[in-house]
């Protein structure tokens, strides 16, 4: 990350200092493209900016995670799930977030475990809005802090389904179903 703000740095002040005018829409175009070539420079082949293809065929999930990789927005979590049968390395249980020092009420998370999500966590659907079935949950779009309200909750017995909430689980909308 500090690579990329100093990269940009130095290209935002190249424009500012040689007179060259940059409007919104190139300066972002720029960035995306610095972006984009430091990622595949570490070997990324997804980023977060890159939105999945519409309703893509499960062989193709495959192609935007690597299985060192860390995700936590819905596309890409939902397509490691799909190709991997669980979480990224970058989600922690409660349990263990707890053992380094994490408060839940504090949003604490990234200075006990930086960049990391919550994750893995058995989810009771106490409320009976889904299907009876064994599930576990994982964080969205988790930025440190206060989790959020986004959830993915999938199954982990028998095909494999996936939920999302963006309302800290009041509703639901199925994302993925195996067939």
């Amino acid at each position: 990350m500090k690579k990329l703000l100093a990269l940009l740095l130095i290209v935002v002040s190249l424009f500012a200092f040689t007179g060259c005018e940059l409007d919104e829409e190139a300066a972002l175009q720029l960035t995306g493209d610095v972006l984009t070539l430091l990622l595949e420079e570490e070997g990324a082949t997804h980023t977060d900016t890159e939105p999945l293809p519409f309703e893509p065929d499960e062989e193709d999930y495959a192609a935007y995670v690597t299985e060192d990789g860390w995700y936590d927005d819905v596309d890409t979590v939902m397509a490691y799930l799909i190709t991997y049968d669980e979480l990224p390395d970058n989600y922690i249980t409660k349990r263990e977030a707890q053992s380094l020092g994490w408060v839940q009420q504090e949003g604490n998370l990234w200075d006990v475990a930086e960049g990391m999500s919550i994750g893995g966590d058995y989810f009771g659907n106490y409320e009976g809005l889904l299907p009876d079935g064994e599930y576990r949950e994982c964080d969205i779009d988790y930025d440190g802090g206060s989790r959020g309200a986004e959830r993915l909750v999938f199954t982990v017995e028998g095909d494999l389904y996936i939920y999302y909430t963006d309302d800290h689980y009041e509703s639901f909308e199925l994302i993925y179903a195996e067939e």
